[in-house]
């Protein structure tokens, strides 16, 4: 079978700390991003990562040494993986309150702080910044995913998006339905499962003039009890990446995450994503506490790869 027919698997990661502001730059970042990369490297795969620039910028001027995390953030480039740029506009307050870890969570929106653009093009920028002088060679970052998803619709996140030279989205998960004091998600109308060309006011909708595109991210419908595993389960225990968003309405549908997904769930949601020509696959370095689930889902597409069923991406340089 000729490759090009085969699906074809994009690994992203989300490199942050959690978005209530807690977390050990070296425990729940450095230390997982670097076991990932090790991994990712015994297996001659690449990834996009999306680098949350703001929240590091914010950290270092507020006292942080972030010596490490910009040295990450080349080491990531030097080896071939694609940078994309993540956004939490929560982290958008004083030295002081970073100092402290209070963040503003009436900011946690992207679609919320985009109806004021100079704050939009202020988070952006800033985060844009820090990722590119991090890296020691020239990088061009074309991809954008919003924090916890919340993309639109908005006026003025798609045209700003274009003007800072970044064509693509990777914020939709078709399916998900998730309302509550911080989030305002509604993604079940979203039939499409490969790439499309998309509103610039609403990532949700195909418009086939766009000429900027919507990769979304693959999800399954899974009861919660099939959505616990290893990871998971630690995770809770520590109770760190707990956020109070009040009262929440939502579904069963999640995003596909080959770093903390239990096997079972994962290869349901590889059967029940088949008819798609691409699947694009999240996990984040900080919920990552140990390698097991990461390591027993990457086995199981090297399988599936060695057997002509998939192909993952070695290079982002095309999503044509």
């Amino acid at each position: 079978m000729n490759t090009m027919e085969l699906k074809e698997i994009v690994l992203t990661l989300d490199y942050e700390l959690f978005g209530n502001g807690k977390g050990d730059i070296y425990q729940n970042l450095i230390r997982p991003s670097s076991r990932i990369l090790a991994e990712l490297r015994r297996n001659n795969i690449k990834a996009i990562w999306y680098v949350e620039g703001l929240e590091f910028n914010r950290l270092e001027k507020a006292g942080e040494d972030m010596s490490l995390v910009r040295k990450q953030i080349n080491d990531i480039a030097s080896n071939g993986h694609e940078i994309g740029l993540h956004l939490h506009p929560q982290w958008l307050v004083s030295k002081d309150s970073v100092k402290l870890r209070r963040l503003n969570m009436d900011l946690w929106s992207t679609v919320k702080v985009a109806k004021d653009r100079n704050v939009l093009v202020e988070a952006l920028k800033e985060s844009l910044d820090f990722i590119i002088s991090s890296v020691e060679n020239k990088i061009e970052i074309q991809r954008f995913r919003a924090g916890g998803f919340n993309a639109c619709p908005s006026d003025n996140l798609g045209k700003t998006l274009i003007e800072l030279n970044i064509k693509y989205d990777s914020s939709v998960v078709p399916g998900l339905y998730k309302q509550d004091n911080l989030n305002d998600i509604d993604y079940r109308n979203v039939q499409l499962r490969d790439i499309y060309p998309c509103s610039l006011n609403d990532f949700r909708v195909h418009q086939s003039d766009s000429l900027f595109l919507e990769e979304p991210i693959a999800a399954i419908k899974a009861k919660k009890i099939f959505q616990l595993s290893l990871n998971t389960l630690l995770l809770r225990l520590s109770g760190v990446a707990k956020v109070k968003s009040g009262k929440s309405k939502r579904n069963n549908v999640l995003p596909v995450d080959f770093g903390t997904m239990n096997s079972f769930v994962f290869l349901m949601a590889l059967i029940a994503n088949k008819s798609n020509r691409r699947m694009v696959l999240i996990t984040h370095p900080k919920t990552i506490l140990t390698l097991w689930d990461l390591k027993v889902n990457l086995s199981i597409l090297l399988l599936l790869e060695n057997l002509k069923k998939i192909k993952i991406r070695e290079t982002i340089t095309s999503t044509s």
